[in-house]
């Protein structure tokens, strides 16, 4: 019987499958790698048709958090047969097909779970909320926060943004205004806020200290939300390895860096599966790398396909909070200044705005770059921003940067970012 033709760069697709395969068996023979287990969870998330398959791969690698550094010989055995269960899916085209048609269900089950019932994905509503005590004032705000999305909260200290979160998540009564927690059947007046509470996630930027080991913790936490029994055990089991957590759990708080401690809260408050998730400042204390590693892991968790939740976070670091949000708060002054999609500044402005660093003063690329492309040059602490014309695309700039000779080390496009509401 004649073998079925691959489709167009099946070939080498299989090629790379194969060659991942090998280095992968490598590293497993003769006694295993301490990380062998993690590569093949990635190699089977990447390549495996079966969603049983999958599920090998992430129950073995939980078997090897629990064996420590040297997996057993039966345990390399068994994700030895797991890669090479893996390549016969891809013995012939069909192998890619079932790749292909797994991403298209996958496609179909986000558009079900996040888009098929609007009025149900609303978690939380609030409409002309206002909050004002003494000197200190924040309103009118009007806003929703779906199953699946990011909100960011943004602006200068003292301007609201702790107070908003308290508000949404019911900690705060709004002086004025009304709320609602559609998926929940609550509304103004007579909101049932123990129920609503049981339902909320609340991580402050000042993390209280855990006491005893920090796996019992977890199993508390899970256990006085409900989840009890073989559920407990899967579940925390479950989001210690998605977090990475597996190498600290029989630590104490104070044995923590201050990220990890930041992880382990992160743990506690979805290890019931919250629906929505509030997070104030969680960004503070973190380096670079563990600044977009938490933000990723926070929204792959928001848009899970079987308990996707809404999250609502606070935070100064705009340019990364940006990255993973659906929607921006600007509060600046006591007021709402912006409520919107990211993206939507552009409309405000009718310009362009570029963000640039560089050794050269202020006063000499101005001279050199404004004219009928570039409008204004201003210094911007350690940065110049460059104000161009409608519809100047960020490769025009840079082309008039190196044909001016201006020696940059830095470059950002601005012209869609909160930032410039700032100024």
């Amino acid at each position: 019987m004649q073998e079925p033709t691959p489709p167009a760069g099946t070939e080498a697709f299989l090629h790379e499958m194969r060659t991942e395969a090998g280095l992968l068996r490598d590293g497993l023979a003769p006694q295993g790698r301490a990380d062998g287990a993690s590569r093949l969870l990635s190699f089977a998330e990447k390549y495996a048709v079966a969603p049983a398959l999958r599920d090998e791969a992430l129950k073995l690698r939980l078997m090897s958090r629990l064996q420590g550094a040297t997996p057993s010989n039966d345990l390399v055995l068994r994700m030895t047969a797991l890669v090479d269960a893996i390549l016969a899916e891809h013995t012939d085209a069909q192998g890619v097909a079932g790749l292909e048609e797994r991403a298209r269900v996958k496609a179909q089950l986000r558009e079900h779970y996040l888009r098929s019932a609007p009025e149900q994905a609303v978690f939380f509503r609030c409409d002309g909320v206002a909050k004002r005590y003494g000197g200190f004032s924040m309103g009118t705000l009007t806003l929703e926060l779906r199953l699946g999305e990011i909100t960011g909260i943004v602006g200068q200290n003292g301007h609201g943004k702790t107070t908003l979160l308290k508000i949404v998540s019911g900690q705060l009564a709004p002086s004025e205004g009304t709320l609602a927690y559609p998926m929940l059947h609550q509304r103004e007046p007579g909101i049932d806020w123990p129920v609503v509470k049981d339902h909320i996630a609340f991580v402050p930027q000042e993390l209280p200290p855990w006491r005893g080991r920090l796996l019992d913790t977890l199993h508390f936490e899970a256990a006085i939300h409900g989840v009890k029994g073989e559920d407990n055990e899967r579940d925390v089991r479950f989001m210690v390895e998605r977090l990475d957590l597996g190498g600290h759990v029989d630590k104490r708080w104070d044995e923590l860096s201050g990220g990890t401690k930041l992880r382990f809260a992160l743990a506690r408050a979805l290890v019931w599966k919250p629906r929505l998730l509030v997070m104030d400042e969680p960004l503070a204390n973190l380096d670079v790398l563990a600044k977009g590693r938490l933000l990723l892991d926070v929204r792959d968790l928001a848009q899970s396909y079987i308990h996707p939740m809404a999250v609502i976070m606070s935070s100064h670091d705009l340019y990364n909070l940006e990255a993973v949000c659906g929607q921006m708060v600007f509060l600046k002054n006591g007021r709402v200044d912006f409520v919107g999609a990211v993206g939507a500044i552009p409309a405000r402005y009718g310009d362009q705005e570029f963000e640039i660093g560089t050794a050269m003063r202020s006063s000499q690329v101005r001279e050199l770059l404004v004219g009928d492309l570039v409008t204004s040059v201003q210094q911007d602490g350690v940065h110049l921003r460059i104000r161009a014309v409608p519809g100047c695309q960020p490769m025009d700039v840079l082309r008039l940067l190196v044909e001016r000779g201006i020696a940059i080390t830095y470059f950002r496009d601005n012209s869609a970012s909160i930032r410039r509401l700032f100024s």
